[in-house]
């Protein structure tokens, strides 16, 4: 769980690559519940002190593969990880108390925890002999294959044997045999050692010479392209302001033009701030020199437009007064002619001063 102190073999610029998948729960839960599970199954007597509490596992791949399993992304790789151990759990009859994926080494692994008794209180160990451990190398393959189907199972022992492997292939060296050979074999990688040294130091010899060559070449092509790449930035600088400015030009003269149609189409208000403004689905802001030399005039046409429509709403409103008025079914006859004179008079003007 990488708490305490980093082993040498852990690359710590790489542990934020680790994941953990399933967090452990607390100590005393496990313990409790495996102790109830006890008593259910009849077993009167107590839990050993030194009795495994949990069983620790690891997930590893060879190196073919681990390549082809670490070109997975993340989110298949847990889903992989996941599935396995769930698997593995199912077949034990245990739960699952911790998944933990590892990328800080110089292999992807991941460790995982069971709890070390199965719902029938049977501790783990009594179920863990060879032909299940043999068994559990296959449900990995048959899990993690539908995962990455280039995952193969490796072949059993006597299985290889069968197929004319030597033992010494198959077997393991004794204890006895690596005492008598593993000296021989560490003074003939040793001497081997010493000639890949001495052709090293040759090699760096010659390299540090061309190395040498190297920069003063490269010193030189610096300079010629340091004084080219000047002359390019100051030919790019004058390139960029012309633009800037013929940009700019262009876009004053784009936003001229629109004020002039809204103003025609009675698109200009004056916003929260008092500052006017164009109405578009966008809204977008005009350019500064624009706004603010246009500014006085729009303001002036936007007071007289709102002068305006506040006299032709007095208008309305007079006038329906009047209609009202002319309605009162008790207004003198003569009363009511000079009224629709009136009315008529103004809707004449009305017309002829749209």
């Amino acid at each position: 769980m990488r708490s305490g102190r980093l082993p040498d073999y852990v690359d710590a610029s790489r542990s934020h690559l680790n994941r953990c998948l399933v967090l452990p729960r607390p100590f005393d839960q496990i313990t409790d519940e495996i102790d109830r599970l006890r008593a259910a199954a009849g077993r009167k007597r107590k839990r050993k002190k030194n009795a495994a509490v949990l069983i620790a596992g690891i997930v590893g791949f060879g190196t073919q593969a681990q390549a082809q399993f670490g070109a997975l992304a993340d989110a298949q790789q847990d889903a992989a990880i996941l599935a396995l151990v769930k698997a593995v759990a199912l077949r034990l009859d245990t739960p699952v108390e911790s998944i933990d994926i590892h990328r800080d080494e110089s292999a992807f692994h991941a460790h995982f925890s069971l709890r070390a008794y199965d719902e029938g209180g049977q501790p783990l160990s009594a179920r863990m002999n060879a032909e299940f451990l043999s068994d559990l190398q296959t449900l990995t393959f048959e899990v993690l294959s539908k995962f990455c189907p280039a995952i193969e199972r490796g072949h059993k022992k006597q299985d290889r044997l069968d197929s004319g492997a030597r033992m010494s292939d198959v077997i393991h060296r004794s204890v006895h045999r690596l005492h008598i050979e593993l000296p021989l074999e560490i003074s003939q990688r040793e001497a081997q050692k010493k000639d890949i040294i001495a052709a090293c130091e040759i090699a760096r010899d010659e390299l540090t010479a061309v190395k040498a060559n190297r920069r003063h070449e490269m010193e030189q092509a610096q300079a010629i392209q340091q004084a080219a790449n000047e002359e390019k930035k100051q030919a790019e600088a004058v390139q960029r302001k012309a633009k800037r400015e013929y940009r700019e030009a262009k876009a004053i003269a784009d936003d001229v033009q629109q004020v002039v149609t809204a103003f025609a189409e009675n698109r200009i208000r004056f916003g929260k701030t008092g500052d006017w403004l164009i109405e578009t689905p966008s809204n977008q802001a005009l350019h500064p020199r624009v706004q603010d030399a246009m500014k006085p005039a729009i303001t002036r046409l936007l007071t007289l437009q709102r002068e305006l429509s506040q006299r032709d709403r007095n208008t309305r409103e007079l006038k329906a007064q009047m209609e009202d008025w002319l309605a009162h079914p008790d207004l003198a006859d003569e009363l009511r002619r000079s009224g629709k004179d009136l009315l008529c008079t103004e809707e004449a003007v009305a017309q002829l001063n749209p």
